[in-house]
């Protein structure tokens, strides 16, 4: 095989050959030239003879096939161990859920007054209960993490961010205070809820914003003295904080906990907790 040097031709000395005018190199084909290497030999050509053209290395021309190949088992590989990486499983079948009950005008109407928190790198919900802007979440959400910043689903003022944070003694609860007018807000009720009671809660469930669920209540339990609600039900990270509505759309309950070892089940804290911290206020 003829071997060839990389040289400037010089027409002047030479006669143009015009069969090998393909030899020439087009402007669309300069793009695709590898300019560097053309470099590489005209410095190691001589006047004696000229430098062999090697091979191009093949690795370098399947770059692109091999990075999609690798691409293609890393996406496997964090889709097979994504319940370990997340520490929880990410159900989908919630999000589909959740939009056929937000197809019922009474639901898509509590979403409004649901909010999604985030606080010192933790998320959670919380929900509105003053028109002019006072949020019910869990203390461990807020507590010690400065500024808090606060995401409603719509309005015209959608974000707002506040340090006014008030932990309830004795409880995890907590108010935060948010100068707002106008706001959607919800009623609470003041009772314990019967077993098998059927019950709506919205949160933000593995980073699910503002997702509807649907849960009974399966009794009642103790966690430090107090007295809780233990709910059968989609109950994951991020649900902290969610009101739990009954038939009648008042919030009977805040959720605070999923019990451990068990697939959708948690604890809600009954919202009689906070009826005497509200008048108070």
């Amino acid at each position: 095989m003829a071997m060839y040097r990389i040289k400037e031709r010089h027409i002047e000395d030479q006669e143009y050959d015009e069969s090998n005018y393909w030899m020439e190199m087009r402007p669309s084909q300069r793009l695709l030239a590898d300019l560097e290497e053309y470099a590489r030999l005209n410095e190691l050509a001589d006047d004696d003879g000229a430098a062999p053209l090697k091979n191009r290395n093949p690795w370098r021309r399947s770059k692109l096939i091999w990075f999609l190949a690798a691409l293609a088992v890393l996406s496997f590989v964090f889709w097979s161990f994504r319940d370990y990486i997340f520490g929880e499983k990410m159900d989908f079948s919630l999000i589909a859920h959740s939009n056929r009950l937000a197809q019922e005008e009474s639901l898509a109407a509590l979403k409004e007054a649901v909010v999604s928190i985030e606080c010192a790198g933790r998320s959670g919900t919380g929900f509105n209960i003053s028109p002019d802007g006072l949020i019910v979440t869990n203390a461990h959400v807020v507590s010690g993490g400065g500024y808090v910043t606060l995401f409603f689903p719509t309005g015209e003022q959608r974000v707002y961010v506040t340090h006014d944070v008030m932990e309830i003694e004795g409880v995890d609860l907590a108010l935060v205070d948010i100068d707002g007018e106008n706001l959607p807000s919800v009623d609470m009720g003041d009772y314990i809820p019967e077993t098998d009671q059927k019950v709506i809660f919205i949160g933000n469930p593995l980073g699910y914003d503002w997702t509807i669920s649907e849960g009974t209540v399966t009794g009642t339990t103790y966690v430090d003295d107090t007295q809780v609600i233990c709910i059968d039900g989609p109950v994951h990270p991020g649900s902290s904080g969610s009101p739990v509505f009954d038939g009648e759309s008042r919030v009977i309950g805040v959720i605070f906990a999923k019990l451990t070892q068990e697939d959708d089940k948690g604890l809600a804290i009954p919202i009689s907790k906070l009826t005497d911290h509200i008048s108070e206020r």
